[in-house]
């Protein structure tokens, strides 16, 4: 049976290796960090589990909710109420944000401009030229009264100048063909947005459930899991991969695999393959944007009764918060509570250089400010720092990304996917989901692979 090497162990890559060890292949993992899942993962820190940020599992894909009941268990997933709100104006709104609280809870003169506005898109909406920007699309759909509330100030916070990100960002993000019928109806009829989970299921140990679920199948069929461990060389002939170097535990292992599917991030695979300037120049173009994890915990059961709350003003310093009580009781003991605040900035800025006492008071101060909580009831906080969350769909994203394509489609026997490997904004079951194509590629003996990822085309469904 064929060696399947799989670079990096987040959650593509690992239902990847669950597949294709069930078929019985043979499969090696090799993950950089000490533990598997990548941000689909769960930590202990003193008596707390506690989530890198907020997760859920919803998916309006085919099989995938079964397929993780069968793997983790229907008994361990909770069904939840999906609850969440947005901050605007020094006012709480349920989001997803309709036009009628735009219009009936705002300040009227913010709400009528907002209204007066969309209605003046949708009329400027049949002759508008080409979208080619974040901002293009969402001023032509929504006017730039809604555009300058919500869209432009949260994209500013999370991934930068929206004028400078290309129209696939918004695309992706925003599901504006069922948004926008729907938020004229709302002005006069009582509907949730079809963009919205309302209910989602979440696994009452932790989101690392799912990578367990996924580890012991693979362990259980003999596959080698590599933690600690990275590609450092890949030596190519024939346009096909025929060794790689792997250092692991401080030494050079040499691995010779009949096929590789690679999951971390593109930029760095032409790197390793020695691949022409133009293609490395073109993955150093490739940019991402990191994320703090600020946890606070707390002197309370509670906090608020929301999954989440979204901050898209400037004026506030994070981007969203989250209780992990507000996904599963069974993960923070009684009486006490944990924050996680979101907070997106560029690698080199000062804000990401803070130290945590630094960068708690700016916290602090903001979620006293918004209503959240006092610092007195604070026992203790402290931060993680994650770098390559988000990529930044500028505007030459695609012609980059599609050189890197290009140059990979002709290795014979490698494949990038996921999340990292593809530079693709999209949810966990989008990920679970690219993972189960790949495995059913390598099975059937495919030869389309670049084809076949033109047609993962996911829409985030908050």
């Amino acid at each position: 049976m064929k060696n399947i090497l799989i670079l990096g162990g987040g959650l593509t890559g690992l239902t990847s290796a669950w597949k294709l060890a069930e078929a019985g292949f043979n499969i090696t993992i090799v993950e950089k960090q000490g533990k598997l899942g990548g941000i689909s993962g769960t930590f202990k820190h003193k008596n707390f589990n506690l989530d890198y940020g907020p997760h859920k599992i919803y998916t309006q894909i085919p099989n995938i909710l079964d397929e993780i009941k069968n793997l983790i268990g229907e008994n361990n997933l909770l069904e939840i109420q999906k609850r969440s709100k947005v901050y605007l104006k020094g006012r709480y709104y349920d989001f997803p944000l309709g036009l009628k609280d735009i219009l009936l809870k705002m300040n009227p003169l913010i709400g009528l401009r907002a209204g007066l506005l969309f209605g003046t898109a949708k009329i400027k909406t049949i002759f508008s030229k080409k979208d080619i920007s974040y901002e293009d699309y969402l001023v032509n759909r929504f006017g730039s009264g809604v555009y300058e509330l919500v869209f432009k100030p949260y994209a500013e916070k999370v991934w930068g100048n929206p004028k400078e990100l290309d129209v696939e960002l918004a695309k992706t993000r925003v599901s504006v063909s069922s948004l926008t019928s729907v938020l004229i109806n709302m002005l006069f009829k009582k509907q949730r947005p079809e963009v919205s989970a309302e209910k989602f299921y979440y696994p009452k140990n932790g989101i690392i459930s799912l990578s367990e679920g996924m580890q012991k199948v693979i362990e259980m069929a003999k596959g080698k899991i590599l933690l600690n461990s990275y590609a450092k060389d890949i030596k190519l002939t024939d346009k096909a991969i025929q060794e790689i170097k792997i250092k692991h535990n401080n030494k050079l292992v040499k691995i010779k695999p009949d096929f590789v599917i690679s999951t971390i991030p593109i930029k760095e695979l032409p790197a390793l393959l020695k691949a022409p300037q133009n293609v490395i120049d073109a993955a150093n173009s490739l940019k991402y944007r990191p994320m703090i994890l600020f946890y606070i915990v707390v002197n309370k059961d509670g906090l608020f009764n929301d999954n989440y709350i979204f901050y898209p003003e400037k004026e506030v310093i994070f981007n969203r918060i989250c209780e992990q009580k507000g996904f599963s009781k069974f993960m923070i003991p009684e009486n006490k509570t944990v924050l996680t605040v979101e907070i997106t900035c560029d690698e080199s800025s000062e804000l990401f250089k803070l130290k945590d006492k630094e960068l708690y008071e700016k916290v602090i101060a903001d979620l006293e400010k918004v209503g959240i909580l006092n610092r007195k009831e604070v026992v203790e906080y402290f931060s993680v720092r994650l770098k390559d969350v988000y990529p930044v769909y500028n505007l030459n994203f695609k012609n980059n990304l599609n050189i890197i394509l290009d140059y990979l489609s002709n290795i014979q026997n490698l494949i990038t996917n996921g999340r990292q490997g593809l530079f693709n904004y999209n949810n966990m079951d989008h990920c679970i989901d690219m993972g189960i194509k790949a495995s059913r590629y390598i099975i059937n003996n495919g030869n389309d692979w670049y084809e076949k990822i033109k047609d993962f085309n996911y829409k985030i469904v908050d």
